[in-house]
């Protein structure tokens, strides 16, 4: 009969560490889920500043004063 109590013991604190780790798992699947939507978020704003910076230089002509200033590199202040 010893055997037994320990078999029974040994499966609950099986049944419990199992609980636990999916419990564990859960909480990280929820937060990757928040991480993927910040990603989303970003990535939408920064296709967006690409897409009006695009339409910005399309609206410039290439061969403008403006558009050799954009290319222009910026001199170093002394």
């Amino acid at each position: 009969m010893p055997q037994r109590k320990g078999d029974e013991f040994g499966l609950a604190q099986a049944l419990a560490d199992i609980a636990k780790g999916e419990q564990t798992a859960s909480a990280l699947e929820n937060h990757l889920n928040a991480l993927e939507g910040k990603m989303d978020e970003l990535l939408a704003f920064f296709e967006g500043q690409d897409a009006s910076q695009q339409e910005t230089n399309d609206a410039v002509p290439p061969n403008s004063k403006a558009q050799e200033e954009k290319i222009k590199p910026e001199e170093p202040s002394r």
